[in-house]
């Protein structure tokens, strides 16, 4: 299994385009969120390759913990993306492979682009551990998937979410911070 943290953000895709154009796609629901980050402008300019990468946009707080309230909130000083997929590089299609070849092209090109606010999201050994850690830190939890894997986009069997207990307690109101106002 692959397993890494769950920050505690809104999904994201990244993408670059010749190092012309970077944009950032949000779901629906993360309406109160910017549509564009400091970190994306640090990607345009400083990767020159055409690149979709999937990643979870978000705000730290002044601990450098994940915090889903300043996102939706608008903060825009301490935005971060976590990077976990890669899933096309120069105009091939990365998602037939397993995902731990994915990681490894992922990880390379954000080693070179070294960007602080692209972050590559590794991957862990024991999830039991990395659980708990978390769970300490107040953070949302963890991602394990199929090593083997393709890439899929959304919900399958070869992938589960744990939550963590101390931040299912901090959150249990979240579902307001979508409520129409």
């Amino acid at each position: 299994m692959h397993t890494s943290m769950k920050s505690n953000g809104m999904g994201s895709a990244c993408s670059c385009t010749s190092g012309i154009r970077t944009s950032i796609s949000i779901p629906a629901t993360g309406s109160g969120c910017p549509g564009s980050s400091p970190c994306l402008r640090h990607f345009r300019c400083c990767l020159l390759l055409s690149a979709i990468i999937d990643a979870e946009l978000v705000a730290l707080n002044a601990k450098g913990i994940p915090d889903f309230r300043a996102l939706t909130g608008g903060q825009l000083h301490s935005l971060v993306c976590f990077c976990f997929d890669i899933m096309e590089l120069n105009g091939k299609d990365l998602r037939p492979l397993p995902l731990v070849k994915r990681c490894r092209a992922l990880e390379k090109l954000l080693s070179k682009a070294a960007i602080p606010e692209l972050q590559f999201s590794t991957s862990h050994d024991d999830p039991d551990k990395l659980l708990e850690r978390l769970d300490a830190l107040g953070m949302e939890g963890i991602v394990s998937k199929l090593k083997t894997q393709p890439y899929l986009s959304g919900k399958n069997q070869a992938w589960i979410k744990v939550k963590c207990h101390a931040w299912r307690i901090a959150n249990k109101e979240r579902g307001t911070l979508f409520a129409k106002r």
